[in-house]
């Protein structure tokens, strides 16, 4: 199950995404993972500090329907990524691993979760600054949509 949790870290409040299951090419692409990784390459897309920013001529519609969009988004971001860093710090193969799996057995697949999780969490930290507001209630609202799909809050239980 797609989940997200909010961490403390050096002092801060985070966000971090997971997903259990591979979502892409070859991936199960269960509805919930599908949403996740929709929102998170959506939410890259728009921020300025994001690898992947108006990458997309269009967002993703968050359905949880890993079709040809998402796959060619999954794919461009991967590219795109390795492509800004100037070598291959992911497997640019159209698969989001799952977070689990990548930690265990594939320690560059696990760089496309990563990286959305960073792109996330600065493209937040951007937004809070360019709108003059604090870092917290923006996590809360920016959150909102992915608990109207069922993306489950697991920062009060133990993954």
């Amino acid at each position: 199950m797609a989940r997200f949790q909010t961490v403390k870290e050096a002092g801060e409040q985070r966000v971090r995404f997971f997903v259990d299951h591979p979502v892409g090419f070859r991936g199960r692409n269960r509805k919930d993972d599908v949403q996740l990784i929709q929102f998170l390459l959506n939410f890259s897309n728009s921020t300025p500090v994001g690898y992947f920013f108006r990458a997309l001529s269009a967002p993703l519609t968050v359905d949880g329907n890993c079709g040809p969009e998402t796959l060619g988004a999954i794919l461009a971001y991967q590219k795109r990524v390795n492509q800004r860093h100037g070598f291959r710090l992911m497997t640019a193969d159209g698969t989001v691993r799952a977070t689990q799996q990548a930690m265990l057995t594939d320690p560059i697949g696990i760089a496309t979760i990563w990286t959305l999780n960073q792109d996330f969490w600065f493209g937040l930290q951007y937004q809070a600054q360019e709108e003059d507001v604090c870092l917290q209630p923006l996590i809360s609202i920016v959150i909102q949509p992915l608990l109207a799909v069922g993306i489950r809050d697991a920062s009060r239980v133990a993954l």
